[in-house]
């Protein structure tokens, strides 16, 4: 089916047939039914959709489904409903990729909008927000009734994908129109207010729970020879996908003044696209002479091996930028993993940080203030200093996280 023939097929249909249920028992009038959309197949966006769903199952105020791509990450272990019929983005071939990318950019609000229908939902929650189209699908959204909601990782595009003028008027434009939005902070509120002029009583701050990925295969001192890390220094963890603002590169030269007293693993994949890739980042650190103090893994690493690098580890290492100003996933293993972390006071880490003693923070972009956190750092992992991670996994928890999310979904729909 062409993309003309997709967006013919979902404007069909007038709004009331899609009522949110004139057909349904009063049984089913109880539970709201939401569906969950999710474009990417995998990284940060796509793990915290996938515990969100994960803890809808605890509740029996919602009935949940998951629409995403094929090639979902998490497809087979999902103990949910997922409807896996998207407009595939991914293909081996850069050129292909770039063009599937930008036609999902159109087919797959679409197909979500057929969806809607389909399953009589009362709310969609867009983990992902396809503003660069919003202006097409939008139209089609708001003839079936449904109530639209979005959690605002990062509240701005830090990269355009073709003109950052218009992308920002339509992002600003889709945050206006939906009925709710979830952010993780008091600043994200502020940044949502200030950017696009939003009510502040569709803002709704929800906490970013924990990531758990069950318990370490091996003792520390196997896995630190298995990954070929010494085990006579600390060894600092910077994992995840590296992205230009996360610093890497200030972290890589604030460890030429602690090369003998820590080693640094950089493991994880780069962003690709705009974003410096591995090899300028060896490059950067041959030529602060810390080549020897710094191990580079770049790879996407298994669910299962995630327990085995902290375990491994000593600490983990956040030095992001202030352009960073969504909450970070690592933060929330490192916490289940009880690593204490060294990381940059930017806008809502340092929120996290303020109600939580995890670690050492520092000012963002200044290599100064980072070589005196690491210092500060490597002192208090060597004094076996005590961190609030029990209280931080009580305040911060996906329990919470639903409970708002789904009182949210009531007040909007009515219920």
């Amino acid at each position: 089916m062409s993309i003309s023939q997709e967006l013919l097929s979902s404007e069909k249909g007038r709004s009331e047939d899609c009522a949110p249920s004139q057909e349904r028992s009063s049984e089913e009038r109880r539970k709201l039914r939401v569906l969950v959309y999710l474009f990417f197949p995998g990284s940060g966006l796509g793990r915290y959709t996938h515990e969100l769903m994960r803890h809808f199952e605890s509740t029996k105020l919602v009935e949940s489904k998951l629409v995403c791509l094929p090639s979902y990450h998490w497809r087979e272990e999902a103990d949910y409903a997922v409807w896996p019929n998207l407009f595939e983005i991914g293909h081996r071939i850069p050129w292909r990729r770039r063009a599937r990318f930008l036609a999902g950019q159109v087919l797959n609000p679409a197909r979500l909008t057929r969806h809607v229908r389909e399953f009589q939902a009362d709310v969609v929650h867009l983990s992902v927000i396809n503003h660069l189209t919003f202006p097409f699908w939008r139209r089609l959204m708001d003839r079936t009734g449904v109530k639209i909601v979005a959690t605002a990782h990062d509240v701005r595009r830090g990269k355009a994908v073709i003109h950052r003028g218009y992308e920002d008027r339509q992002l600003q434009a889709f945050y206006r129109r939906a009925d709710a939005l979830f952010v993780h902070s008091a600043a994200q509120v502020e940044d949502l207010i200030d950017f696009a002029n939003v009510q502040r009583s569709r803002i709704h701050i929800v906490p970013h729970g924990p990531y758990d990925y069950g318990v370490p295969r091996s003792p520390r001192t196997e896995l630190r020879s298995k990954y070929g890390w010494p085990v006579n220094k600390q060894l600092a963890l910077f994992f995840g996908n590296i992205r230009d603002d996360k610093n890497l590169e200030l972290l890589i030269r604030a460890m030429r003044h602690h090369r003998d007293r820590v080693h640094l693993a950089v493991v994880g994949r780069s962003g690709g696209g705009p974003h410096r890739g591995i090899d300028e980042y060896k490059r950067i650190a041959r030529e602060a002479g810390v080549e020897a103090s710094i191990s580079f893994d770049d790879r996407y690493v298994p669910d299962a091996e995630i327990p085995d690098l902290f375990e491994a580890s000593d600490w983990a290492a956040l030095p992001y930028s202030r352009e960073f100003t969504s909450q970070s996933g690592v933060l929330n293993i490192a916490a289940r993993y009880r690593r204490a972390m060294l990381l940059s006071a930017s806008g809502t880490l340092e929120e996290t940080f303020r109600q939580h003693d995890l670690g050492v923070l520092v000012t963002p972009d200044d290599e100064n203030a980072l070589t005196a956190g690491i210092k500060t750092m490597i002192d208090r992992v060597d004094s076996g200093s005590d961190y609030e991670f029990d209280s931080y996994l009580e305040h911060f928890s996906w329990e919470q996280n639903i409970r708002k999310t789904v009182e949210v979904y009531q007040e909007i729909v009515g219920v």
